[in-house]
């Protein structure tokens, strides 16, 4: 008789842990979610793609705007009802490194037909999924939704798109099925003009205040390294800038590789120093645009002020006529405009200043 009540027992709880339509949200594989296997959890996790599930109708670079027609598949000879779950995040595969990222939804998702439905998380994130219609209970070899979605309009970088399915066995439990999950990651580019003679002002400043003050102040418990950014008004200092942190300056001027600012940045290179997380903390990449304003301001000097680095006519305009100019001041001492002039921000002017003004020049 208690095998008869533990069998019984066993049996409601596969019923009511399966999802034969309206899974769970959170369940598709993206950093710091389960999968299916969370309640198919007697199941083999799959990581095959080709033999399991796949994502199919998105091409490698996307246009902001463009709607793009999905289809999912999931495969599995003995299988006899189906069911998947899929979600849009922006950022690479693997953004989620910093502990605690924020999941920010890619874009939004149309339903085709009853198949599918789409569930909207608090946070924003949109989950497409199957209906009882959906499970295709009785198809044999494999199943596939068609979905539609619709790239962001204002977002330019990497969006990855996390699936995870189940091939069941049609028992009305979780016994027997398998789980299978997959992520795909595409690039939204737009061809913007490459920033030259950046304002830091005008273009970089507001980068900093949008993404980066609201850690790096004074009162933020997550600013640990010792980089305050803030003016005591809530806005960038660039004095507090270049002085950085427990790590030194982040900004070394006319070497953007080599700054850890932009390694910290560009979540494609991991900064010399492993144990400095990637920035923002807890989110994605900015924007490949805003991040190439970086780059450009850093190689052109990371100076405070518009004009262009060792310009000393300001005809915009770098040549031998500048060079004559800074030798001639430097040895008069009459230097005007020092701020577009010191060109390794020691705030002095001498034959170090020269060279760099002459290597930029043949460079």
């Amino acid at each position: 008789m208690k095998k008869i009540n533990y069998l019984f027992i066993y049996t409601l709880y596969s019923f009511i842990w399966s999802y034969s339509d309206n899974p769970e949200n959170e369940l598709v594989g993206a950093p710091q979610q389960n999968t299916c296997n969370l309640c198919h959890s007697n199941s083999a996790l799959l990581y095959d793609e080709n033999a399991s599930i796949s994502i199919s109708g998105l091409p490698q670079i996307i246009n902001p705007g463009d709607s793009y027609d999905l289809d999912i598949t999931v495969r599995n000879q003995f299988a006899e009802i189906w069911g998947f779950e899929i979600a849009a995040i922006l950022g690479g595969n693997g953004f989620g490194s910093n502990p605690g990222a924020t999941l920010i939804q890619a874009g939004n998702f149309n339903d085709i037909d009853s198949s599918t439905v789409i569930i909207e998380e608090q946070d924003g994130v949109e989950y497409v999924k199957h209906t009882s219609e959906g499970n295709y209970a009785g198809t044999t070899e494999s199943a596939t939704w068609s979905i539609s979605w619709i790239a962001p309009q204002d977002y330019y970088g990497n969006i990855t798109f996390y699936t995870s399915g189940v091939a069941g066995n049609n028992d009305s439990g979780n016994l027997g099925d398998f789980v299978y999950t997959t992520s795909i990651t595409r690039e939204i580019t737009y061809d913007y003009p490459e920033p030259l003679n950046v304002n830091y002002q005008s273009d970089v400043k507001p980068i900093f205040n949008f993404y980066c003050v609201a850690c790096h102040n004074e009162q933020e418990q997550y600013n640990d390294n010792g980089l305050i950014l803030t003016d005591g008004f809530g806005r960038t200092s660039y004095e507090n800038l270049m002085l950085g942190g427990n790590n030194g300056s982040p900004v070394i001027p006319f070497n953007y590789q080599e700054s850890l600012l932009f390694q910290v940045l560009d979540h494609s290179i991991y900064p010399n120093n492993f144990e400095i997380a990637q920035m923002p903390y807890f989110s994605y990449q900015i924007p490949e645009n805003l991040l190439e304003i970086i780059k450009v301001w850093i190689d052109e000097g990371a100076t405070s002020f518009s004009c262009t680095p060792g310009d000393y006519n300001l005809d915009s305009i770098l040549n031998v006529l500048d060079v004559v100019g800074l030798v001639s001041c430097i040895v008069d001492d009459n230097c005007d405009n020092i701020q577009c002039l010191d060109l390794n921000n020691d705030e002095l002017l001498n034959v170090q200043d020269i060279v760099l003004l002459i290597n930029l020049i043949l460079n």
